[in-house]
Order: structure tokens, then sequence, then C-alpha cells
């Protein structure tokens, strides 16, 4: 399967379930690594896609060096919803366990800098880190419209 068969990249929207498969497809070294919860489909303009595409890699990769993906049983789960408000948001949950003891950073490295500028910038979103001592929890919460979300 072609990342441009499914909307990934060349200007066009792109599916969540299948941006997220693709984006974590590598860093699944052993068969639960990764956990996908698909929640409801959602499909995202190809600013909202390349943004998440960028946070989500940024994030394997730190998993991969630092956190739950570096040591054998370490596990990422993903999952998302979207929320009816006044306006609809996509919330997307990041979990790591499993990896060694997390603690909080004593300052905002480049890493975190770009996944908060990533989805700030282009969808108006937000990162909310938790930094729990069994794992990382990232929620990214990114503004939908209403052509965002499939029927």
């Amino acid at each position: 399967m072609d990342a441009n068969d499914q909307g990934l990249v060349g200007g066009r929207d792109g599916d969540l379930a299948a941006l997220v498969a693709h984006a974590l497809e590598p860093f699944a070294a052993s068969p639960n690594a990764v956990k996908i919860d698909n929640g409801p489909p959602v499909k995202l303009d190809s600013k909202s896609l390349m943004s998440l595409a960028l946070a989500l890699h940024e994030l394997a990769t730190n998993a991969l060096k630092y956190g739950a993906l570096s040591k054998a049983g370490g596990q990422v789960h993903v999952r998302w919803e979207v929320e009816e408000a006044e306006t609809r948001l996509l919330r997307l949950t990041w979990t790591e366990s499993g990896g060694p003891k997390v603690t909080p950073p004593a300052s905002t490295g480049f890493g975190t800098k770009l996944i908060q500028f990533a989805i700030a910038y282009d969808p108006g979103g937000k990162v909310e880190p938790t930094y729990a001592a069994t794992g990382l929890k990232v929620q990214m919460v990114i503004p939908l419209t209403r052509a965002s979300q499939q029927d």
C-alpha cells in the first residue's frame, strides 16, 4: 500500500486511521509494541494530516530512543475520539507503558517544541503531556471542521 493511495501526501485529505497505522508501522518491532484503538472515522485536511504525522513520528522516535519502545515488553497505545462541542475536537491520546521510569524534563527539548508547534500552528490544536512515572502520556487536541468527520 502506497502512502499516496491513502491520501497521506501530495496535498490531499486523508484518513486518520490510515495515517496512524502508516506512521507507526516502522516502530512496531514486536507484535504488541504498538497498539492502535481506532476511534470514529476522521478525515483530515492535508495540513492537519502532515502536522499529526510529524508529531506521531517524533513521539515514536523518542519512545524508541528513551521511552517504552526502548525496552523489551514496552508498549505504545494510541487511541482517539471526537468530542462534540461548539467546535468539534479530535482528541488523540498517546500512552506509553512498560518502559523506563519517566521523570518530567528539566527543560523543554527540541522534540517537544516541534510537536507543540506542529499541532498548534497548522491545525490550531494543543498538546497536553503528562510525565507519569509509569510512562509518558500525550493528548493532542485538534479542532475539526464539519467536513473532517466521515459519516
